[in-house]
Formats: structure tokens, sequence, C-alpha cells
């Protein structure tokens, strides 16, 4: 028997940038008196509200949810991370008398939800010598390192973008640690949710109208006060390379132009270039690992959209 024995399963709502999950997933919860839970991993950052399209107090009204702007800038955050603080929030929700909604798009986030993952077995702890001689290396030439673990670890390598400072130093730690792949070492499946009746509902549309929907909410990231977000947050911090949550798509665009290298404009451009090519990756993820998936066509359904569930 699954461990929520409602009349209805726990819904998770998903798709790519811009597709309107947080706006169907609030109307829902509004309607059905969920509380939402939130599957994004740039929105837990509270410091990071305009550029990862948080919803705010106003478009929440009286809907609650979880898991969104309650990490510092600064938080070693991980998806085993989110799941422990996942299944936290539906025993509070439970305890509650009330059903969980789950909506984002990071879809690693949503795949691990489903299908659990690999534990990492315990490795030797790692030299403060070798840590300090890594980042030296890093900072005179970091794609030298990352050819290096292609070479050592090409599974690890794969699933790291090459410019993660964090991800990539920390596999080849561990490797030259334990003269082991970090990929190796991941043996111990676990899912902490296999008790749970989940339902996954991924919104699509045609592909020209959701680049024409990513470009536009960009334009708007700029008029309600991106670039003094970010602003802020670069006085504040210096370089958002140092830090996973600000490497993403809306803050690290702007690097260059903080060092006059890119005018405004072009870091417009670039933004909705790179949210776009997200997107894209989203969609060939959700294809590839979701065959179980309900599509809802947001322009097909858009007048009873609400009514597409239960």
């Amino acid at each position: 028997m699954k461990k929520n024995s409602l009349d209805k399963p726990i819904p998770i709502i998903t798709g790519p940038t811009a597709s309107g999950k947080s706006s169907l997933a609030i109307n829902l919860a509004k309607r059905d008196n969920y509380t939402v839970v939130s599957a994004d991993s740039r929105q837990i950052y509270g410091d990071c509200l305009i550029g990862t399209a948080r919803a705010t107090e106003e478009e929440l009204g009286d809907v609650a949810i979880k898991l969104s702007g309650h990490q510092p800038i600064e938080a070693d955050y991980s998806v085993g991370t989110w799941l422990n603080e996942v299944k936290s929030s539906f025993d509070d929700i439970f305890a509650q008398d009330k059903i969980p909604l789950i909506a984002g798009g990071t879809p690693f986030y949503i795949h691990s939800l489903l299908n659990g993952i690999f534990e990492e077995e315990d490795g030797k702890e790692v030299s403060k010598e070798l840590r300090a001689e890594l980042n030296e290396k890093w900072t005179d030439n970091a794609n030298e390192l990352y050819s290096d673990l292609l070479k050592v670890d090409e599974k690890s390598a794969k699933r790291i973008e090459a410019n993660d400072k964090q991800r990539v130093l920390r596999a080849l730690e561990y490797f030259y640690t334990n003269d082991k792949a970090l990929s190796a070492s991941f043996t111990n499946h676990k899912n902490i949710f296999e008790e749970y009746n989940f339902e996954l509902h991924i919104l699509t549309m045609e592909r020209e109208k959701l680049y024409q929907r990513i470009n536009h909410r960009v334009d708007v990231m700029m008029e309600i006060g991106l670039e003094k977000e970010v602003t802020d947050l670069f006085e504040k911090f210096g370089d958002f390379n140092n830090y996973n949550s600000l490497k993403s798509v809306g803050y690290i665009e702007w690097i260059e132009f903080f060092k006059g290298n890119r005018t405004k404009a072009e870091v417009i451009e670039l933004i909705k270039r790179n949210s776009r090519r997200y997107a894209k990756r989203q969609i060939t993820f959700f294809k590839n690992k979701f065959p179980q998936a309900k599509y809802i066509n947001v322009e097909t359904n858009s007048k009873d959209l609400l009514d597409t569930f239960f």
C-alpha cells in the first residue's frame, strides 16, 4: 500500500522554464488546498528572487510553499539535502491533514524523487595540501583540470559542467585521495519515497511559443529590477563563479558586464539565449527519463487547465 493512502496521489508539476509551472501550481493549491513543495534548485536561495522567477508573496496569497528561498547563497546544497528536506516537509504537511504538491523545473531533483539516488561510499579525508593545490591549478587553468577529470573519471566528468568548480574539484579530490573514481563509489541505491504515490505532469507547448515566453519573461525581469538584484549580489559576494547558487542563468551572464566587457543589451540577449538552451535540455531530459509522465499542452488546455487535474 502506498504511504499516502489518500483519495488523490501527490501531483508533480514540471516542464521547461517559462512554461507556467508556478502559476498552475499556485492556482491548483488555491483550489484544492495543497501545500506546494518547490523542486527548483535555484529558487531555494533567499537572495535570488527575480532571476529565478520565484513566486512573490503577492502571487502566493494564502498558498504555503516549502523549500523556497530558505537557503543562503553560500550553502553547500545537494540533491540529497533536498530529498531529506522534502521528506521532512511531507511529514509536516501530512500532520496537518493536507497534501503536498511538487512543482519545479529541476529535472534531476524530480528524477531522484521518483527513482532514488545512489549513495556515495565514505572516502578518506582530503588533505589540506591537495585541496590547496587543486584550487591553485583551477585558478591557473580550469580547463586543464576538467580535462584531467575526463581522463581519470569520464563518467563523473560527463555529468558535470566544465565550469562547475565545486563538483570538478570534488571529483578530483576523491580520485587522488582514494585512488578510485567518484562515479565508482556510488554503490548503494536508496529511495526514501518508494512507498509514496506520485503522479507526474509535464507542461508542454509549441517550441517557438515557448521561446517567445522565455524572451518576454527576461524582459519582464529587467523591468522589475533584475539588474539591481544582480548588482547588489555582486557588491556583496563578488565573483559569481565562487558560488554554485550564482552560476545559473540570469546571474552568471552579468560578470563580464561588471568587468566592462559586455553591454547590458548583450547581457539580456545572452540570458535569453541561455534560457532557451536550458529549456531545450529540460525537454530532452523529460522525454528520455520520464516515460510515465502525463503531458499537458498549455495552449490546447489554456481555458480549462485546472480541470485536467483530478
